[in-house]
């Protein structure tokens, strides 16, 4: 079987459909993954063909707006991306796709799959990485944009997320959306992000039901598998320059504000001066060298990247932004994690994050004192206990992309 999986986003996006593509084509099934070539690379070592949408400068351009970044602000800079990217990937399985021997597999914001199961009638499994992909009145996820406290009442949440589609969220995609539609022959829709982001044929939560578990108000085809981890021989070895650093004192405090983040510049002086504050040492992972201070002390060092995996296990701590990506990462690891968040799903990740235990919403701006209050209670013995029962229930389980597998090869025959 053909299957077309794909991936918009960053790395938190697209490294969990790499996993899963992998497993599809060790299964013997064809595997084609549409996302943009930023990460051809990691298509390459997993051994999937690339289908390019659109180009490395895309990408840039994409992560250098600072709206991205806003919570106010996040979802319509989010979607400027949107009308061009599902053009190109509609083309995209128009062009490849073999009919009825085609599944598709996509995230959350695969318009352009969307488009396509519609139009050629292709059955196609929708994957939301977070729960707060999925607005929910159950189990609602948190943002500083709208905070609803556990009292609120479901019709009370029901209004709101009906108020907020209308104003904010169709007011800034229908448009283009629907003109897209009229172009290929459909009606116009409405509800894009509420429902129409759902695919009718299946949704799959890639977390596990002990982080989410499916509410009553999902699509009524949805499922929860687990984190679709990017670990094992996927992923690069460690420099010499980080293993070095590692072994030669105790674990550092990991400090990383996510693989597209190009304006972190504050975060990282401000992370230099905690790990300096609370006598630890510290590694500052950022793919833009320009964001950190030309000198660092010799108890921190900078890297661009490193696989999260191994650098967790090895860690006493990680600060990061609460991307589902980090976030599922340093629960398989065991590590303790604070959470500072910006945008999107990440103050939902976060919430969660402190809910079960392993962690801490913390803001960059907090009193030093606090930050190393805080940092002194994620290397207690009880928070660490907490982090490695979770990391127990991750390693028991089965595979998330076998998972995700079984469940499309059945409900999508």
């Amino acid at each position: 079987m053909q299957m077309i999986l794909i991936a918009i986003g960053s790395a938190g996006d697209v490294n969990p459909f790499v996993v899963i593509g992998s497993h599809l084509k060790s299964l013997g099934h064809e595997v084609l993954l549409i996302a943009n070539p930023h990460f051809e690379d990691k298509a390459q070592r997993a051994g999937l063909e690339l289908l390019p949408l659109g180009t490395e400068a895309d990408y840039q351009r994409a992560v250098s707006n600072p709206d991205v970044w806003k919570a106010s602000k996040g979802f319509a800079a989010v979607w400027k991306e949107m009308p061009e990217s599902m053009k190109i990937a509609y083309e995209l399985i128009r062009t490849y796709h073999k009919g009825s021997k085609t599944r598709l597999i996509g995230s959350t914001l695969a318009f352009g799959g969307r488009l396509a199961q519609e139009k050629f009638d292709i059955p196609m499994a929708t994957i939301h990485l977070a729960p707060a992909c999925i607005l929910s009145c159950h189990g609602t996820p948190q943002s500083v944009t709208h905070p609803m406290p556990p009292w609120m009442p479901s019709w009370m949440k029901r209004w709101f997320f009906q108020a907020l589609e209308f104003a904010v969220l169709d007011r800034v995609s229908a448009n283009d959306f629907n003109q897209y539609r009229h172009q290929l022959g459909l009606p116009p829709t409405k509800n894009i992000v509420s429902k129409y982001i759902h695919s009718p044929d299946l949704v799959i939560g890639a977390f596990p039901e002990w982080f989410a578990s499916v509410q009553e108000d999902w699509p009524k085809n949805s499922y929860t598998t687990g984190f679709p981890l990017y670990t094992g021989g996927m992923d690069k070895p460690f420099t010499p320059k980080l293993e070095e650093f590692i072994k030669s004192g105790a674990p550092p405090v990991v400090f990383t504000a996510g693989s597209a983040m190009a304006f972190s510049r504050r975060y990282f002086e401000r992370a230099i001066e905690i790990i300096l504050r609370s006598g630890r040492r510290g590694i500052l992972v950022s793919s833009f060298p320009d964001q950190i201070p030309d000198s660092l002390p010799q108890e921190i060092i900078h890297i661009e990247y490193a696989n999260f995996n191994e650098l967790f296990l090895r860690a006493a701590t990680v600060v990061h932004h609460g991307g589902i990506g980090t976030s599922a990462m340093a629960l398989a690891s065991g590590c303790p994690q604070v959470i500072v968040p910006y945008a999107h799903d990440q103050f939902d990740n976060g919430m969660r994050m402190q809910r079960l235990g392993v962690g801490k919403m913390q803001s960059i701006h907090a009193d030093l004192k606090e930050w190393q209050a805080t940092l002194d209670d994620m290397v207690a013995s009880k928070v660490k206990e907490t982090c490695l029962n979770y990391q127990r229930k991750i390693i028991d389980a089965p595979p998330a992309e076998r998972q995700i597998a079984e469940l499309v090869l059945e409900k999508l025959s």
